[in-house]
């Protein structure tokens, strides 16, 4: 979101990355964050996720979902299932 090329962020951070909180977004017309759906929003997370698989990230990919402090958010049980449907297309497309 502050334009650093994903490819470098990932080469800084990838040695010390051992679990990842996965949540999106999107900025709003008052330059506000706003949280949505996996999928939904601006976070390039498939590309995110294609860097650690290929790089041989084998750890876990926790729904970060801040309900309890942005209480206008979906239900946890609404967006779960979308989370797992969405997580696991993306990576069965990562060769």
């Amino acid at each position: 979101m502050k334009g650093e090329p994903l490819e470098v962020t990932y080469t800084s951070l990838a040695p010390y990355v051992v679990g990842i909180h996965v949540k999106d977004s999107i900025i709003n017309e008052n330059k506000e964050i706003r949280y949505v759906p996996l999928g939904e929003g601006v976070i390039p997370i498939k590309r995110m996720l294609e860097l650690l698989v290929r790089g041989g990230y084998k750890g876990d990919a926790t729904l970060e979902w801040e309900k309890r402090w942005h209480p206008e958010l979906l239900d946890l049980e609404a967006v779960s299932p979308h989370y797992a449907q969405k997580m696991r297309r993306w990576l069965s497309n990562i060769v």
